[in-house]
Parts: C-alpha cells; structure tokens; sequence
C-alpha cells in the first residue's frame, strides 16, 4: 500500500510539472513581448530568436510584419528606424512586440531577446505578456494596469516605486472609429510598495489617482484596431502615502502607449500598455523630482471564463490518468501473487 501511495504521488508530481511547462502557450495564441532598454544609448534594432524548434511571427504596431517570421528555432533582426519609421526606443524606454506563435507550445528564447545600437547589443530587460480577454471593448480595460515584475521606479531623493497596480476606473467608454480621438478623464486607485530610504525597507501604500489619457484610433490592422495613446493627466496623492508626497505624470516628457483590440467569440483579446515618465514631491508640490526612467504599466491579463484544458492538456491528463491505472493494477496484481 505505501508503494502504491508513493507511485501516486509520483505521478501527481510529474503530471503538474509537464502541464506547468506546458500550459502558457499554443498554436496561433497572439502574446506580447516587452523589450525595455535598459542601457544609457538609444536603441534602433530588436532581436528575437524562436524557442528550439519553435517559430514565430512577429513585428511591430500596428499590425505584424509578414517578413519578420522566424523560422523554427531561428531568430531574426528588424531594423524599424529604417523598416518602419519607428522612434528609436530611449534609455529606460521599452517597445511591445506582437507575437503570434505558430507551434504547439511554442516560445521565444528569453536569452537571445535584445535591443542593439548599430548591431551592438545593449542592455535589456525582456518580459513576457500575454493578451488579455474582456467581455467589453470599452476604455480603459477593467484589468488591472500592473508594473514589471522586478522593475523598480527610482528617484534621487531616495524614494523608490515597485510592485505597482492601477485600477478601479470610475468610467470607460467605447473606443474611438478608425481615425477617431478623444481625451477621456477618470479617476482611479494606485496601490505599490514603496521605500523612503533607497530600498533598505518596503512599505505597501495606496493612494487616489486623477487620470486624463488620449486615444488614437489609426485605423490600421484589419479585424484589429489599433490605438495610440498618451496619458495627458496623471496625479497621485492622498491615501497612506506620507504627508507631503505626491506623484505627477511629467509635464515635459510624453508618457505614450498603445492598445489594440481583436473581437473573438465570447468577447475581446485586448493588450495595452503605458511607457510613464513621472515626477515626485516631498514638500506638497513647492519642488518636483523627476524619476529616473519611465514605468511600464502593462494590462494584467483577466479571462472572461475559467481556462478550458485544450486537446493537448486533455492528452497529458488522460496520459497520466492511464499510468496511475496500470502502476495501481500492477500493484495489486503483485500483492496478490504475494498472497497466493
């Protein structure tokens, strides 16, 4: 009986491991990929190399470049100052790619993921996101709005920003037609850890938010649409933060974004994201510090249903179930020769 116990446990064990590695992505699934340059240049190249024997397609907004797939387990260059017209992506800065997988399970290699300076490599902090699915189209999403896992909003007068969500949007309203704009103003709440004393020590704190954001509608991208953004508005203050402190959206640099919107069955694949530059006062707003790099704000992903296991998940659990029925049968055919 305790072998027989150990065997299940056994297989518990692999069966979450396998289905842990295996659950993120699928054939066809469109994800994102953030590069966020981290270095002191700006950056005029993007590298990304597909997982061993995977493929991808990929390029940037607003719509995927055909030309830019990569071959199974091969990798690619996209060169958008010259290709695409595409700013070059400032120190602190980050781009989201599109990706669209084309192999069961497929991915990209996180290690050979970069930005370059005239085809010299620079600094890079690579994180992936998936896209997200709503039931409604209407802006903003109501996901959450989260900070980079590990990413840290720094000033010089020794406060530190991390672990950062925005939500509660007091109003959304449907998107702009193609080639539309409008400024859209709401209120929200900010919750974050922060540190005081350059990250000796952490705090959980929260505070009230005013938000003015404009929305592009470019009117490219087919069945999707495309959205380019730009926080106009965005006050910070109040809450448990400390008296005196308040953060501002900055009034010299543009904090710009983008979203795009695909209506699938059940409702919208929506991903958005906001690149923030950001100013902190100590002193009730007589004097302003700036940050030190722009935050990147990304639409944490909400499913409008509990996750369906696919045919492949379904595969691995009935796999598994078959091996823990023939360890058990095994087992107790061997316990009874025992007893004849």
């Amino acid at each position: 009986m305790r072998n027989m116990i150990k065997f299940i446990l056994g297989l518990v064990m692999i069966l979450a491991i396998v289905l842990a590695n295996s659950i993120p992505v699928k054939a066809g699934q469109l994800a994102k990929v953030t590069l966020k340059n981290t270095s002191a240049a700006a950056a005029n190249d993007v590298h990304l190399t597909a997982a061993a024997g995977k493929s991808f397609k990929s390029g940037t907004a607003p719509g995927f470049n055909p030309a830019s797939q990569a071959p199974a387990g091969g990798s690619h260059n996209l060169d958008w100052t010259s290709a695409q017209n595409v700013t070059p992506i400032p120190p602190g800065g980050s781009i989201v790619l599109p990706v669209e997988f084309m192999d069961p399970w497929g991915g990209i290699n996180k290690d050979s993921c970069y930005l370059t300076l005239n085809g010299v490599p620079l600094t890079t902090k690579v994180t992936y996101l998936p896209v997200s699915t709503f039931i409604s189209n209407s802006l903003p999403s109501n996901g959450p709005y989260k900070s980079l896992a590990g990413d840290i909003t720094s000033y010089s007068n020794g406060f530190l920003l991390r672990n950062i969500t925005h939500d509660n949007f007091s109003s959304q309203q449907a998107p702009p037609p193609p080639g539309g704009t409008y400024v859209q103003s709401f209120s929200s709440s900010i919750h974050m850890e922060v540190s005081t004393n350059g990250g000796s020590s952490w705090q959980p704190m929260s505070a009230n938010a005013n938000v003015t954001v404009r929305v592009h509608n470019n009117g490219a991208g087919g069945s999707t649409g495309f959205f380019d953004t730009e926080m106009l508005q965005l006050d910070i203050s109040g809450g448990t933060l400390p008296g005196g402190v308040m953060i501002r959206e900055s009034p010299t640099l543009q904090s710009l974004g983008q979203t795009s919107i695909t209506q699938v069955t059940g409702g919208y694949m929506i991903d958005s994201f906001f690149d923030i530059f950001t100013e902190l006062t100590t002193d009730g707003g007589q004097s302003w510090t700036p940050s030190g790099s722009s935050t990147n704000m990304y639409l944490d992903t909400v499913a409008t249903t509990s996750p369906i296991p696919t045919l492949s998940q379904w595969g691995l659990i009935i796999f598994a179930l078959l091996l823990l029925a023939t360890g058990a049968w095994l087992i107790s055919k061997r316990q009874k020769i025992r007893m004849a």
